[in-house]
């Protein structure tokens, strides 16, 4: 599976090794997440890629989302 770095809000979680992230999806809505501290990398969260389209990817969050577990992000919002 295809990898990929989103820019994100990173903040420290209730435990050790979690970190709280949040960033907007295609549609500008915040989506928060607590994920694996090892899937931050500085200020981006590793994500894995499930589908490309010419302006829009959708991303699986690793981790336990207060939405939804995949979502819709703007392409250049991604590195990959």
């Amino acid at each position: 599976m295809k990898t990929a770095l989103i820019d994100c809000n990173v903040g420290d979680g209730m435990f050790e090794g979690e970190k709280v992230v949040s960033f907007n999806n295609a549609e500008g809505k915040t989506v928060s997440a607590i994920v694996d501290e090892k899937r931050v990398k500085g200020n981006a969260l590793l994500v894995d890629i499930e589908v490309e389209k010419s302006d829009k990817v959708l991303v699986a969050i690793p981790g336990e989302s207060f939405s939804t577990r995949k979502v819709w992000v703007e392409t250049d919002q991604i590195r990959v």
